[in-house]
């Protein structure tokens, strides 16, 4: 019976290497060898797409490390719902600050704000 389940062991662990290195494969292939840049989840796209899916978004002043919450609505509502802040580094809302801010994203509650600089173009 020992022999039974060693094998069946060693069938479950060469199926996950096998399989680790298809998603691996698939991910390389996705990106493209020459492009190493990150795919932009379509949450992320726009600020339609943000509010539609409940992202997080502040902004962050790089200058006096400001940290603002950023109104979707009021975004939308002023620039439309198709806006994109990717590459986007607005002014800092500090009177007195020569900054510029960087905009952070998160899929929801308790999980990391990463910025959307990742996804801009050179």
């Amino acid at each position: 019976m020992a022999a039974g389940r060693r094998a069946w062991v060693d069938s479950l662990f060469s199926d996950l290497i096998s399989l680790s290195h298809s998603f691996s494969f698939c991910s390389h292939a996705a990106m493209g060898s020459s492009n190493n840049k990150p795919i932009l989840p379509k949450a992320y796209s726009t600020v339609g797409q943000m509010r539609l899916n409940g992202v997080q978004i502040k902004a962050y002043c790089e200058k006096c490390r400001n940290t603002f919450r950023v109104d979707l609505v009021a975004l939308i509502m002023v620039k439309g719902p198709d806006y994109s802040l990717i590459g986007q580094h607005p002014p800092c809302r500090i009177i007195d600050c020569k900054g510029r801010c960087s905009f952070l994203v998160s899929a929801g509650k308790n999980t990391p704000m990463i910025t959307l600089d990742r996804w801009q173009s050179d």
